[in-house]
């Protein structure tokens, strides 16, 4: 047992002539950046009625208990080592009270932030034990109160029932590492498959934890592990395993401001993520989806009526397809405007599904596909496709039904080798339909017959382009296009 002095205020600092204070006295103080406790453990002898405790920086692991202290108390902390000379004393604003560091169960979370502890409130991390009750109860109390939401330490959880956020945190291993091949994060066991695990509304977050379904998936789109049903929410460092559908918006709710990174989707049965209705900004980053089976049911990541959003670092394996891009029927505004930036598409039947009057742009990235690279197919859809490598294993790593613009600039395209029979009868770029196609500065590798602009393409500029075989098959019934400075074999 040890002596703990705990701050809840902010420091004003002075400079304050004494001697050493008594040994032994320990100080304790967040640290809001990097949301840890600091222990400052005093080494010199006592002098002085003035003076409280000498603090030695150090960093202090275990959680802490206590009230808010007195106002006006303070401590000391030495300038130079040895003897009397300088001091800083630190003042504080709000209080300071010492107390004992027992095996008491702290309320609040380690973080250091108003958190509440689910153990708290009689979680059992054993993986048997029912802690429905618990959570929700942790839950009731952080949104009644002035706490930031709940904390979760590491262990295993059962939920029999769904959980509801709203406006409040659920942080389990905040700065766990990335959880691709274990869960070094407190884990939720999903134990009812006909609802959503959590539902999450207007301003709930969830970071540091793993949500996984040990005792079998559910088989409806009305179980998703998350729902979303509200705007400003915002997901972090998670890993979801075995679910039917791993994130999803309902047909009612208008995600708006969504924030998702670090996120982690094992083998689900349907959909990894699927969002719509945000006529806000949305931002997604590293986030993953992985299928152990090939192929998935669903696509890795489904997109519908977003009016704006960044998507960046989005990996699927094995997805049928990998990104799908729809029209949203059940809303006016139903078209998805987004950016997609350095996405690895990895053994999908198709990289990215382009369905309706979309305005999209595709950054780098590699695309790493069994049938389709990009498919297109929308009378108003405008795409670029700038930079990436572009696999296609036996379709074409772009094939565009219709657009009205379409432009192809400074990608790779090839297939695999050795090549597989009737595969090399088919282009590696295909535009049949578009007011406006653009394709400069790609290199075409072997195995195809190149690049082919069909009849229903209306202009084109096709410009600086090399083709290790194949070449320019143009069908176009116009004259209205420009092919020059190409190389071919």
């Amino acid at each position: 047992m040890k002596t703990i002095e705990r701050k809840c205020g902010s420091l004003s600092v002075e400079t304050f002539h004494g001697t050493a204070p008594e040994r032994g006295i320990y100080a304790a103080s967040v640290s809001p950046w990097h949301r840890t406790l600091k222990r400052h453990k005093c080494r010199a002898p006592a002098h002085g009625p003035d003076v409280r405790s000498v603090l030695e920086a150090g960093t202090l692991h275990e959680p802490i208990q206590s009230e808010p202290p007195h106002v006006g108390s303070y401590a000391i902390r030495q300038r130079k080592r040895g003897g009397e000379g300088s001091w800083l004393r630190y003042t504080l604003s709000l209080a300071v009270m010492l107390v004992l560091a027992t095996d008491v169960l702290p309320a609040r979370g380690q973080t250091g932030l108003q958190d509440l502890n689910v153990q708290a409130y009689g979680a059992v991390p054993d993986g048997v034990t029912d802690d429905t009750a618990a959570f929700q109860n942790a839950i009731a109390a952080a949104e009644t109160g002035t706490n930031n939401g709940i904390y979760i330490p590491m262990g295993k959880y059962v939920l029999s029932q769904p959980l509801t956020l709203s406006g409040i945190e659920m942080i389990g291993k905040f700065a766990g590492g990335w959880p691709a091949d274990n869960m070094p994060m407190p884990t939720l066991l999903i134990h009812q498959l006909t609802a959503p695990g959590i539902v999450l509304s207007n301003g709930a977050s969830i970071h540091g934890i793993a949500i996984q379904y040990d005792q079998g998936t559910p088989t409806t789109t009305n179980a998703p592990a998350i729902s979303l049903q509200g705007e400003g929410i915002t997901l972090s460092s998670l890993r979801i395993q075995d679910p039917y559908d791993g994130i999803t918006t309902p047909v009612t709710a208008c995600p708006n401001r969504a924030r998702f990174s670090d996120i982690f989707i094992v083998q689900p049965t349907h959909v990894g993520v699927q969002i719509s209705k945000c006529s806000d900004f949305v931002q997604f980053n590293h986030i993953e989806v992985w299928c152990d089976t090939a192929f998935s049911t669903g696509p890795g990541f489904e997109f519908g009526a977003i009016a704006g959003g960044t998507f960046n670092g989005l990996l699927g394996y094995q997805c049928t397809p990998g990104i799908q891009i729809y029209t949203d029927t059940t809303t006016t505004n139903n078209t998805f405007t987004g950016d997609f930036v350095n996405c690895c598409m990895d053994a999908a039947t198709t990289g990215i599904s382009i369905n309706g009057n979309h305005q999209v742009k595709i950054t780098a990235g590699d695309w790493d596909c069994e049938f389709w690279g990009a498919t297109v197919n929308g009378t108003n859809a405008q795409v670029s496709i700038v930079g990436g490598k572009w696999h296609a294993n036996s379709q074409e790593a772009i094939d565009v039904t219709q657009a009205q613009n379409i432009l192809v600039d400074s990608c790779i395209f090839y297939r695999s080798s050795p090549y597989g029979a009737g595969w090399t009868n088919n282009p590696l770029v295909w535009i049949s339909n578009a007011t406006a196609a653009t394709v400069n500065g790609c290199q075409f590798y072997p195995g195809s017959t190149g690049l082919e602009l069909d009849g229903g393409v209306q202009q084109a500029m096709v410009t600086g382009n090399s083709f290790q075989a194949g070449s320019i098959i143009n069908k176009m019934t116009t004259t209205n296009y420009v092919i020059a400075n190409n190389l071919a074999p």
